[in-house]
């Protein structure tokens, strides 16, 4: 399934609209943006999921100084930017398989997915935190689209925002909810068509 998933991806963003080999999307030059849901909605059993199919669709790229660079942010009732696309000591596989494993773990309440998006609109695709001219800019949404009613804000201008930057916008549904029509309709809001439905 994780292949399929990383294949799957990058065939939403691929200037094909063909899908693409495993051997072609290892040439795929981006600034790839990871923003993961870390709340008790997603479930724990969904955990060691997201660690691999996180990991195996990076592991889909040439993570180096100068082709794919990925940055990684997770949220709760919390967002938190654990690296930017700028910071060296990640230009590799390795170091972002790290990172994923690190940081997504514990699940915590409340789902705060309007801080998760302006977050990534105005912190992880900034030119100050290296994204850079002439590089496709993708953002892999893992969530179930579930958030926080009384609390959550309108977040359509981030997704607006980052559209007018060209970030290409992929939504990986994960967890029960994301089967749930009020939910779903949440993640066709974000991504369009471009969602990968997983169990």
């Amino acid at each position: 399934m994780t292949s399929v998933l990383w294949i799957a991806v990058c065939m939403f963003f691929s200037l094909n609209v063909t899908l693409i080999s495993a051997f072609d999307s290892s040439k795929c030059k981006l600034d790839l943006g990871l923003v993961v849901d870390t709340t008790k909605s997603i479930k724990w059993k969904n955990v060691p999921y997201m660690r691999r199919a996180l990991k195996q669709l990076v592991a889909g790229f040439d993570v180096s100084e100068d082709g794919t660079h990925v940055s990684l942010e997770t949220f709760n009732k919390h967002s938190k930017l654990h690296n930017t696309f700028s910071v060296e000591s990640f230009h590799s596989v390795k170091a972002m398989k790290g990172l994923i494993h690190e940081s997504i773990g514990k699940l915590v309440n409340l789902t705060r997915l309007d801080k998760a998006l302006f977050l990534a609109d105005q912190e992880m695709f900034t030119e100050e935190n290296g994204d850079r001219a002439g590089v496709m800019n993708v953002m892999v949404l893992f969530t179930d689209g579930k958030s926080h009613p009384n609390l959550t804000e309108d977040f359509m201008p981030a997704i607006d925002s980052l559209r007018q930057k060209g970030v290409r916008i992929v939504v990986v549904a994960i967890g029960r909810f994301a089967a749930e029509e009020r939910y779903r309709e949440v993640l066709y809001k974000i991504a369009g068509k471009n969602i990968v439905l997983c169990g």
